[in-house]
């Protein structure tokens, strides 16, 4: 199977999946098939069979940049149940998968 997403696409996700005000382009660090993600902490089901994990680089308050890490379940067009992931951007051809959704 094809992974919808691959490490170095960028995705934006919304603020419930960082935890920050804006949503914001983060980095794909891995993406991993599993058939039956029942299992598996925080799944969405088997409809969204890809754990895909990402990273934010977050500048704080004196200037220090540190990475913050997610996991959002996916399916085959990368969209997720909660609505965490607005759009992707493949990082071969810079052209948008799923182009920014308005919010």
């Amino acid at each position: 199977m094809t992974s919808p997403v691959v490490r170095g696409d960028r995705i934006l996700v919304g603020p419930l999946g960082t935890g920050l005000e804006d949503a914001v382009w983060a980095f794909v660090e891995r993406s991993e098939h599993h058939p039956d993600p029942s299992g598996l902490p925080w799944n969405s089901g088997p409809e969204h069979p890809w754990r895909v994990g990402y990273s934010v680089a977050v500048t704080s308050s004196d200037g220090g940049i540190s990475d913050r890490f997610g996991t959002v379940w996916v399916n085959a067009s990368a969209e997720d149940a909660r609505g965490v992931v607005s759009g992707v951007v493949r990082a071969v051809s810079s052209q948008p998968l799923r182009p920014p959704s308005a919010p």
